[in-house]
């Protein structure tokens, strides 16, 4: 990853993740976040996401409690390195512990399958916010 001289970041791509579309081309990096990401599927599949759309556990998306529907998103499975660009589409993920929420977000099966995570479950991320 690097910056250019108008503060664009351009990400390059690795072996892992050729061919992943990049949905944050052109945009600049808001903020980063850690934290745990879970992932949903058949439970949830085809019922109406928060942006109104069918849930498709076999397309990327990923929920999260407070980002505006629609911002851009880097997920990086910080064990193993793979990534994957998503969009904000859903509301979630609302586990709490000890009084507290416990899980940044929410991923698809697609995205979960992607960072190599559906067999863990829970896995600690790197969120990058593009605006």
């Amino acid at each position: 990853m690097h910056e250019s001289a108008k503060g664009v970041i351009h990400i390059n791509e690795t072996a892992s993740n050729k061919g992943e579309k990049d949905v944050t081309q052109g945009r600049r990096l808001k903020k980063v976040v850690h934290g745990i990401a879970s992932w949903y599927g058949e439970y949830f599949d085809g019922k109406p996401m928060a942006n109104g759309k069918p849930f498709d556990m076999e397309k990327v998306s990923v929920a999260h409690r407070n980002l505006p529907l629609g911002t851009k998103v880097r997920v990086t499975n910080v064990e193993n390195g793979k990534y994957v660009f998503a969009v904000v589409t859903d509301r979630g993920p609302y586990t709490k512990e000890n009084g507290r929420y416990s899980r940044e977000i929410d991923l698809s099966k697609k995205a979960a399958e992607k960072l190599g995570s559906l067999e863990e479950g829970l896995v600690p991320v790197r969120i990058e916010v593009f605006i």
